[in-house]
């Protein structure tokens, strides 16, 4: 544990602020949008499915915004995989920008075994 009189000395005033504005900066603009084609593809694809609540695995997810779509409510926990690192921090990046992360979640797989 830091003593006391040492942990004063590593708060700086306005930090906290500082931090916020930048973790808020990198959600703004297009990234962060939701796609209408996106929600109106994750309803049909649980309408079709009969799925109304439980784990949903999406396969292949992409960016993560139809994996985002694919959550509905409280019922549902929805996990994206893919093979890319790549697609895999892009989606992780949405996921936390439209706070959803965590009924949300995106892991990467090999592309042969599910991770479970």
């Amino acid at each position: 544990m830091i003593p006391r009189q040492r942990a004063a000395s590593f708060v700086r005033p306005g930090l906290p602020l500082v931090t916020v504005l930048l973790l808020q900066a990198t959600c703004v603009g297009a990234e962060c949008r939701a796609s209408d084609s996106d929600r109106v593809f994750a309803r049909r694809i649980l309408q079709l499915t009969g799925v109304a609540g439980g784990l949903v695995v999406h396969v292949g997810c992409g960016d993560g915004r139809l994996t985002a779509a694919l959550h509905r409510g409280n019922a549902y926990l929805v996990q994206g995989l893919d093979t890319s690192a790549e697609n895999v921090a892009k989606s992780r990046g949405y996921l936390r920008c439209r706070n959803l992360y965590g009924p949300v979640s995106v892991a990467q797989y090999d592309g042969k075994n599910l991770p479970y």
